[in-house]
């Protein structure tokens, strides 16, 4: 069997296909992303003509993609993006209307749940720690002990929020740092939630950037210390750093700075040493919930 999922976010649209194997594992078999920047769009709860097009055209482009490869059945989500509309069932109800497929809104803490089981598939050493789900909208926080979840929460900030809100028109100052830390840590303490740990394993496209920087501009590799991982955002702050992530990813380059300041609030509040770039995250904990493997 294979299977195609459909993942809209606030910054990207994305689709990755997957097929089982003997062993009933996920391999993943294609992946593509369409930086649609929905959020951008979104105002005062709802979506503008430019981004209800963008919206389709992308689910259209992503269907015939999967059918093309032969896909057996498409699986398509929303997250932090569609959760700010005020009438997401017309919009559900207009997408489907014109492409054939179905929207399915996730909530909040639904999105941590399936972002840890992703993260669990892919991570079969690690049986305790902080994962960490940083899209464009919003970031997710699972402590986790025996592989079992202890507390989960959903934080109303992404990498591209963060962006529009203290670094506009790609304008990162420390100004933008400090102002971000301060809110970071300000909904960290208000939530109330116990999220320290030695470990955080990092999912989502925020952590997927940091991973292909830290191999091109560090030399390593999907394990680093904390001391390696503030090292390594040190360098993407100078002018040549910031110079070279343009270069190694430009679409998301605005976002990385904000992403990574985010990132560093978190691991002191947690008190995080290690830190773990994983693979896993929330589609292939989808696929998992819905197929059952």
């Amino acid at each position: 069997m294979k299977y195609a999922l459909i993942d809209i976010g606030s910054n990207t649209i994305k689709i990755d296909i997957f097929s089982i194997d003997e062993n009933r594992r996920a391999v993943l078999e294609y992946h593509k992303p369409r930086h649609s920047r929905l959020v951008s769009h979104i105002k005062n709860g709802s979506i503008d003509p430019e981004g209800l097009k963008e919206l389709i055209e992308a689910v259209i482009e992503f269907r015939a993609t999967a059918e093309d490869r032969g896909c057996d059945k498409i699986f398509c989500f929303a997250t932090a993006a569609m959760r700010k509309l005020k009438d997401f069932p017309t919009l559900h109800d207009t997408v489907l209307a014109v492409t054939g497929i179905d929207i399915d809104l996730i909530p909040g803490n639904r999105e941590a749940e399936l972002s840890f089981n992703g993260m669990l598939a892919e991570q079969p050493a690690i049986d305790e720690g902080l994962m960490i789900d940083m899209g464009g909208g919003s970031t997710e926080l699972v402590r986790f002990r025996e592989r079992r979840i202890k507390t989960a929460v959903s934080y109303n900030f992404g990498c591209l929020s963060l962006a529009d809100n203290y670094a506009p028109e790609n304008y990162f100052t420390d100004g933008s740092e400090s102002n971000i830390r301060f809110y970071v840590g300000d909904m960290l303490s208000s939530s109330g939630q116990d999220i320290t740990s030695d470990t955080a394993v990092l999912v989502g496209g925020t952590a997927k950037a940091a991973a292909k920087l830290n191999r091109e501009l560090a030399s390593g590799g999907d394990i680093l210390t904390a001391e390696e991982f503030e090292n390594l955002f040190a360098l993407l702050k100078t002018t040549a750093g910031t110079l070279r992530l343009y270069e190694l990813i430009p679409k998301r380059a605005p976002t990385v700075l904000p992403g990574m300041t985010a990132f560093s609030e978190i691991f002191i509040t947690a008190r995080i040493k290690k830190i773990v770039l994983s693979d896993g995250g929330v589609r292939r904990g989808y696929l998992v919930d819905k197929v059952g493997i």
